[in-house]
């Protein structure tokens, strides 16, 4: 089914303002599944491994339209490697693990209609240079079938993995943050100084890696609205 203009529209009404690109598509189980990992997790490295390039955006309801020209940069810190010891077993169970993991599945029941996608810059001091927020938002049918509790367990499972053995034991937990009346979920692993924040607003599911992000979304809707 054709998304209508009207739907489009609201979707497009939760891009801030300093957002340069960004990619809207009609949803599918595979694009549903990219999204939702491609914001969450960090999978610049993981690309650049297999030969794949890092997903790009365009302002365009388009499944095949131009792109920017800018990649996804990160820098973990002197701090990673002596916190973090990956061997090649390690990273064979990350790889086994994301191919296992289906984050699709969580939103079938939920009809998704529409993944709109895109990235903040963020420029930092040398030598981070810079670094992206990642935001992805799914315009759901039927909202409330999205399986939270099965999207949140596969999502603590996946960061678990990615902790390696140093840190096999380690629990994550999710949290309900609020600010300003709006709440949101959020996991944390403070010795990476990652997140994945994600709320249901109306029709859709908004997903970020920033907490601050995910509430420039919302803001930025309500001052529109």
């Amino acid at each position: 089914m054709p998304i209508g203009s009207a739907r489009i529209n609201e979707i497009l009404s939760l891009v801030p303002e300093n957002i340069p690109f960004y990619r809207l598509q009609k949803a599918s189980p595979k694009l549903t599944n990219e999204a939702i990992e491609n914001t969450l997790f960090d999978r610049s490295q993981t690309d650049k491994e297999s030969g794949k390039e890092s997903n790009l955006y365009t302002s365009s309801f388009d499944t095949f339209g131009d792109y920017s020209d800018y990649r996804d940069y990160s820098y973990s810190g002197e701090n990673f490697d002596e916190a973090i010891d990956e061997t090649e077993e390690d990273e064979r169970a990350i790889e086994k693990q994301d191919q296992q993991t289906d984050f699709s599945t969580f939103l079938q029941a939920a009809n998704s209609q529409a993944v709109l996608t895109f990235t903040e810059p963020k420029v930092l001091p040398a030598p981070l240079f810079v670094e992206f927020n990642r935001a992805a938002i799914i315009s759901l049918n039927a909202p409330m079938a999205f399986k939270r509790e099965e999207f949140e367990a596969a999502t603590a499972k996946m960061f678990c993995g990615r902790t390696t053995a140093s840190a096999s034991n380690i629990q994550l937990n999710w949290e309900t943050k609020t600010e300003n009346g709006f709440e949101w979920r959020k996991l944390e692993l403070p010795m990476l100084g990652i997140t994945a924040n994600y709320a249901v607003r109306g029709d859709e599911l908004i997903l970020t890696n920033d907490a601050e992000l995910l509430l420039k979304i919302t803001k930025y809707r309500t001052k529109k609205n």
